[in-house]
């Protein structure tokens, strides 16, 4: 008897082929197989990201090239506020610098008249400005000749700001369309996190006022300290309204005049017969700590104004760190910063050095117009400091 299999076969190849079909919840299940062991991957290689590796969120908010626990800390140690606002993020400069070209490079434009007339700068601005043209080709020959024999010092600029509704970083952005993106390093302490003007959320002790300025200032002194010490050799600090010719000061510092003074040197500040004493102790350290700006007498002691900035040797950045950091007038709530930083400096026997150039003028000042309208050496604020007068901005 014949037995016909072709009905059996084509049925037992229909159950084959039904069993060997996927259900939806087979299907779901093989997927969340392979994909789950990439979803663990991705939390923990985020949270070593978090932990140890560069975090950089959206580029055109802000970039930490590495962060740090804050659990127990307290101001000035709480470093920056990365975009969504945690704390501990350590500013990578080179984003910055890289954001501001972007920005300066949109941004092009001239602000200065003619070299015959002149506008908003005022007569004594023009005046001082043409000084700046002349003294600033010389100091790009200085700077090129001095780089084939020694490495040119490195500078990190900072500027202490504030963002409000009424003025966002006006100012600061027309530094950074100038002569931020010239230092080796940059940064602005606000309020406010914006890497296209240089900006960063660096919170302080207190609220944000002039009033407070000090806790501003020891905090920016601190960050820098703490992060950006080994990376450069000189800081300078100044406030939103100021102008950097920073090629002339790169060209001042890597001048035979500093180099005499980093070796012991007295200029004419230390020399004076009322200071020698005192600057004795910290002219035969090695690094000297060493400071500059615009003179001025406070209790019969010469500091910086604060108004044309100021600028450290890694010494004396590392003075402060060392010794003053975390102790001198810790929760203090004042204006005077200027004021408050030299006296921290002259109580370890650092005081200011003298900045005047070939032509006896001072290289860091108050407004161009002010010392152009200046009719004398001295002032009754300061009458044993030399100040520059009409005839230093002339010539």
């Amino acid at each position: 008897m014949r037995i016909k299999r072709g009905p059996k076969n084509e049925k037992f190849k229909r159950n084959r082929s039904s069993a060997a079909k996927p259900t939806l919840c087979r299907r779901i299940g093989r997927f969340l197989a392979v994909i789950y062991p990439c979803i663990l991957f991705t939390v923990w290689y985020r949270d070593q990201e978090t932990l140890s590796l560069p975090l950089s969120f959206d580029t055109q908010k802000g970039y930490c090239s590495s962060r740090f626990n804050v659990s127990g800390l307290d101001h000035p140690r709480l470093g920056a506020r990365d975009e969504p606002g945690n704390l501990g993020c350590v500013v990578n400069l080179e984003h910055l610098q890289t954001k501001m070209a972007e920005s300066a490079h949109q941004n092009t434009g001239s602000a200065c008249t003619s070299k015959t007339s002149f506008a908003l700068e005022g007569k004594g601005g023009n005046m001082v400005l043409q000084k700046v043209r002349k003294g600033l080709d010389q100091s790009i020959q200085d700077h090129a000749q001095a780089a084939t024999t020694n490495t040119p010092p490195r500078i990190l600029c900072m500027v202490y700001t504030v963002h409000v509704e009424a003025n966002p970083h006006t100012s600061l952005a027309a530094i950074a369309q100038t002569w931020a993106t010239k230092c080796d390093g940059f940064f602005a302490a606000s309020n406010f996190t914006d890497p296209m003007v240089g900006a960063i959320d660096l919170p302080h002790f207190g609220e944000e006022s002039y009033g407070n300025m000090w806790q501003k200032i020891r905090t920016m002194w601190s960050y820098a300290y703490e992060h950006y010490a080994d990376e450069y050799d000189y800081f300078y600090i100044c406030g939103d309204d100021v102008y950097v010719v920073v090629d002339n000061l790169r060209a001042f510092l890597n001048s035979p005049q500093i180099q005499a003074l980093e070796n012991g040197y007295l200029d004419s500040i230390a020399n004076n017969e009322r200071f020698k004493e005192r600057v004795y102790p910290s002219s035969i350290l090695r690094p000297r700590p060493l400071v500059w700006g615009d003179p001025v007498i406070h209790k019969r002691f010469p500091v910086a104004a604060g108004g044309g900035g100021y600028i450290m040797n890694r010494a004396s950045l590392m003075l402060w760190g060392t010794k003053g950091m975390d102790t001198y007038y810790p929760s203090s709530i004042d204006s005077r910063e200027d004021i408050m930083m030299f006296s921290f400096l002259s109580d370890h026997h650092v005081f200011l050095s003298e900045t005047v150039d070939s032509n006896g003028g001072h290289r860091f000042t108050e407004s161009a117009q002010f010392v152009y309208d200046f009719d004398g050496k001295t002032g009754p604020t300061s009458p044993q400091v030399q100040f520059p007068s009409k005839s230093d901005f002339i010539s």
